[in-house]
Formats: structure tokens, sequence, C-alpha cells
């Protein structure tokens, strides 16, 4: 599990929440788990698919259900990236995660 927070912009309202990608599966470099975030009510999303990759280079790429996110581990413990979603609940958010111990 890899925990931290998104912050950035969303329809043109700024907004800082903590999110979790919990990796279910790993194949090589793919992978695949469920992501969820905090809600303005304080209460955990319901989980949303991702399928990733992350490179031994560090560069980490993803994509859920209606955005992208880009990124590089910056240390064995740390993902630092971008996530980009466009239409009707448009955002660009700085998304850092932390991976939690087991």
């Amino acid at each position: 599990m890899w925990v931290g927070t998104n912050s950035g912009y969303e329809n043109g309202v700024y907004k800082s929440s903590p999110v979790r990608y919990t990796i279910t599966q790993v194949n090589g470099v793919a992978l695949t788990g469920v992501k969820s975030w905090m809600t303005a009510d304080g209460t955990w999303s319901e989980p949303e698919s991702f399928q990733g990759v992350l490179y031994k280079s560090g560069e980490f790429h993803a994509v859920d259900n209606d955005g992208y996110l880009v990124g590089m581990c910056i240390s064995k413990t740390k993902i630092r990236a971008t996530y980009l979603e466009a239409g009707v609940d448009q955002a660009a958010l700085v998304t850092v995660l932390t991976k939690a111990s087991k």
C-alpha cells in the first residue's frame, strides 16, 4: 500500500486530500490495484481500480477510470506524480505517495 496526498485544482477549486493506492497484483513491471481518497465529509471513497507500470528506472505511469498518473520514484519509499483528468471533472493534482510499512 502507498499512502499520501493529492493537492491541486479540480474544476477550478483547490483541494488537498489523503489518498491511498493498494497494489493487488504485480507481473514484471506491470501492476494493478485499487485506489481511494478521502471525501469532503471525511470518509474514504469507494475503491476505484487502476493499472500501472513501475519501471526499474523509477518511472511510474498509471491509469484509472478517468485519469492518468505520471511520475517518478524519488526514493525507494516515495513517488511524486501528476494526476491529470479531462472532461467534466477536470483536474491537475500533485500526488505524493509513501510506501506504507508492512
